[in-house]
């Protein structure tokens, strides 16, 4: 995420959320800091906890020539959408997800009038009442 961030920052995207996320432990330096950093930052600037998860992986250790399990900290995409969406700030979800309600209007709008198209998406069918998402 932060290595991640901080290539975005480099080819030009600066916004705040890059910004801060790219600077986690201290620009990468100290990588073993970035969750703590993580969890420190996100609810100052969002009021909003992100729990990790621990996995365990099993990795190559060339020093004892065997697979070890390791454990490794894990933000689910879920936890972060699910907290994005609660936060109901169409500019910070438009910052972090990108997709505004122009946005996913004109994707639909485009995709239902290419000539390729010929099969209606379920997004844009009824949904069994006088409503439709689009």
């Amino acid at each position: 995420m932060q290595r991640y961030s901080n290539a975005a920052l480099q080819d030009g995207l600066d916004i705040p959320t890059i910004k801060t996320l790219a600077s986690l432990a201290c620009w990468g330096r100290h990588q073993q800091n970035t969750e703590r950093d993580f969890h420190r930052a996100i609810p100052f600037l969002y009021d909003c906890e992100l729990d990790t998860h621990m996995i365990t992986v099993d990795i190559w250790d060339s020093n004892e020539g065997a697979i070890k399990p390791i454990e490794v900290p894990v933000l689910l995409a879920s936890d972060v959408l699910h907290q994005i969406w609660n936060k109901n700030n169409p500019k910070l979800w438009a910052t972090c997800i990108g997709a505004t309600a122009e946005k996913t209007k004109a994707f639909w709008s485009s995709f239902s009038g290419d000539p390729a198209c010929t099969w209606v998406h379920p997004v844009l069918g009824s949904i069994g009442y006088a409503m439709r998402f689009f």
